[in-house]
């Protein structure tokens, strides 16, 4: 709490408070034990925790990273290749800053994007394949419909959004459609009575308490609300609120320079506009409505609450539709294959701006992510006032997670370029 929306104080301000030991585990008595969210991610956490907050914390987080980084390569091996985009392609344009912030974080949110960006592929990977294939999507497709039903009660629903959305694109009229579809619509009615059964659900759909907007009527709240919905989405590519203090990355008092914002909403923009090249009807009525619910669940919400854009819904909660809009404009076309003449594709300058803009706004996301803990407003993080004694300077922390990344974005890129490339062979 000392540094909490105070970007002049550091991490360091915890003091021997937070040091490795000297904590005890007790029950808890708030969050996932009083039937506010559901269970499932509390439970798998609680196999880390221990007397040693940072070992904890650190498990953790890199469990996080390696539980979803093994799910990718997986569905990724197993799909198609004209399938990988909406996967691939949906994860690269809408994982920077926000994702990357949350995966590999101690925060439930992490598995409700994680199966946000695997669950519609992996459904529509399991209807479209035969034999050993489809059965292992299947079965990653009941894995990342779990991850969601265990993070939050929003994402039970999202759940039922994707799976709607894969039933559109991969419609048939066949008795093995038919037997197919009972796994997704079996993941859907689990997803509908999590959601019901979540306490979370309840005071979303009620209202929370907020003060200081009883003097705007509710009609005029509403219509602000719409013209300012797209606010809260570009939150999950950097932007911050002009509505709300609060903003940005950590306890939402990490703000990010527009450096971040700006050129992943280019290369957001940049893919959809491009995929929108090719049109069918079911995926545009998939696509119309993951876009309606993207719109109506976050309005309705605040309309309950009677505030603006900016406060109670957070982009947070919001990102695993933008995640699977994204997944579904880049999906194969609805009879399983892919029209080879209307494959999204770039040019090689196309594909060098992706790779350079991702990788520098992820690099500045990065950089200012930990000068916020480490060293507030220095930009040689060298001079820190919250690290490790043993471990490498947090230059050469933030410069190999740079290059990490940019690499992954290069060969992720490339990959998929190739894959355009044998198919149509």
């Amino acid at each position: 709490m000392c540094y909490a929306h105070n970007d002049e104080k550091s991490a360091a301000c915890q003091g021997e408070n937070f040091q490795d030991s000297g904590f005890q585990l007790v029950d808890s008595r708030r969050v996932n034990s009083n039937g506010q969210y559901p269970t499932g991610y509390y439970f798998w956490s609680s196999f880390f925790a221990s007397d040693n907050l940072v070992v904890s914390t650190m498990a953790l987080r890199f469990t996080q990273a390696l539980l979803f980084s093994g799910l990718v390569a997986a569905t990724a091996l197993l799909l198609p290749r004209a399938n990988r985009p909406s996967l691939l392609g949906a994860i690269a344009i809408t994982f920077v800053p926000l994702g990357m912030f949350l995966i590999p974080s101690v925060n439930p949110s992490g598995w409700a994007i994680a199966s946000g960006a695997l669950l519609f592929p992996t459904l529509v990977g399991y209807l479209t394949t035969t034999g050993w294939r489809s059965r292992a999507l299947g079965a990653l497709a009941v894995l990342a419909g779990l991850l969601g039903l265990g993070a939050r009660g929003d994402s039970a629903a999202y759940a039922v959004v994707a799976v709607l959305a894969a039933l559109v694109i991969t419609f048939k009229r066949s008795r093995e459609y038919a037997l197919r579809a009972i796994l997704p619509v079996a993941i859907s009615i689990a997803a509908v009575v999590t959601f019901v059964t979540a306490g979370q659900t309840g005071l979303a759909l009620e209202g929370m308490t907020q003060k200081g907007f009883d003097s705007i009527s509710p009609g005029k709240m509403l219509a602000e609300n719409i013209f300012a919905l797209p606010e809260l989405y570009a939150g999950v590519l950097g932007q911050n609120f002009d509505s709300s203090d609060y903003a940005g990355l950590g306890w939402l008092d990490t703000p990010l320079p527009a450096s971040v914002w700006a050129l992943t909403t280019f290369v957001f923009a940049g893919v959809i506009f491009l995929a929108f090249r090719r049109f069918e009807p079911r995926r545009a009525i998939a696509l119309t409505g993951v876009a309606l619910a993207a719109a109506a669940i976050p309005l309705y919400i605040l309309f309950q609450g009677h505030v603006p854009i900016g406060f109670q819904v957070q982009p947070r909660y919001v990102m695993p539709l933008l995640v699977l809009f994204a997944a579904v404009a880049l999906s194969p076309s609805p009879q399983g294959t892919v029209v080879l003449d209307r494959l999204p594709k770039f040019t090689q300058i196309q594909f060098w701006i992706v790779v350079l803009l991702l990788s520098v706004a992820n690099s500045v996301a990065l950089f200012i992510n930990m000068r916020r803990y480490v060293s507030p407003g220095n930009f040689n993080l060298n001079n820190a006032d919250w690290w490790w004694q043993a471990a490498p300077q947090p230059m050469t922390v933030w410069f190999v997670g740079s290059l990490a990344f940019a690499v992954l974005v290069f060969f992720l890129m490339r990959k998929l370029q190739r894959d355009r490339l044998e198919v149509i062979a």
